[in-house]
């Protein structure tokens, strides 16, 4: 991670951040996981934009990101295959072997591909008493969602309105408090303004009701 570079993202402040690489069981979910192959870049976002804005979330805050399996087994077999896919790549060999079959710089799906693909993301947030040990007093499930590929397309669409966002938008994310310079996040950038703006474009962030 790199927090060093501005004075905000230097002091971290919260629980010891871990990656997720072995399968697992969500209480808040009641689902069984997967290590998520992105996770370690993702995690990294949010944690640095938790730093960048004051630590806003509160200085116990942690969080993880993991992939759905349909079950236990499921579980266990996702996450042997990303380990050994990552035991494999880790070796010169196998690495310049696999890049053969792998999409070069420029290539990937079909538009046609794009527009067919979607992706959702459920996120579970829950608090935790002041001066307590766990066991929050409330949990919520959001809901962020695209209606295409995740990959490329709508990637590329969250790119381009954060972009917009800064060019269009600037003396509304001065006044809302978002920082104007440095190694920045989408959060700490654009922030509720590029949610809107995602909203507009067809991404869904909406909040779900727990079910018991």
């Amino acid at each position: 991670m790199v927090f060093k570079d501005q004075e905000a993202a230097g002091r971290w402040k919260g629980p010891k951040m871990v990656d997720t690489f072995g399968m697992g069981f969500s209480r808040l979910a009641g689902k069984h996981t997967a290590p998520f192959i992105m996770a370690t870049v993702n995690t990294r976002i949010v944690w640095r934009s938790h730093a960048l804005l004051g630590h806003s979330y509160g200085e116990r805050f942690a969080y993880k990101e993991t992939m759905e399996a349909s079950g236990r087994l499921s579980a266990f077999l996702s996450s042997l295959g990303l380990g050994f896919g990552a035991m494999f790549i880790a070796i010169r060999p196998i690495r310049n072997l696999v890049r053969r079959f792998l999409p070069k710089p420029g290539e990937g799906p079909s538009r046609e591909a794009m527009l067919k693909g979607y992706w959702k993301l459920h996120v579970y947030a829950e608090s935790v008493p002041k001066g307590g040990s766990g066991g929050g007093e409330s949990v919520v499930h959001g809901l962020v969602a695209g209606q295409h590929d995740g990959g490329y397309y709508d990637t590329s669409r969250m790119l381009l309105e954060c972009a917009l966002a800064i060019a269009t938008q600037g003396k509304e994310l001065k006044e809302a408090g978002y920082r104007e310079g440095g190694v920045l996040t989408p959060g700490s950038a654009v922030g509720v303004v590029g949610v809107e703006r995602l909203r507009r474009a067809g991404f869904v962030f909406e909040m779900v009701p727990i079910t018991e």
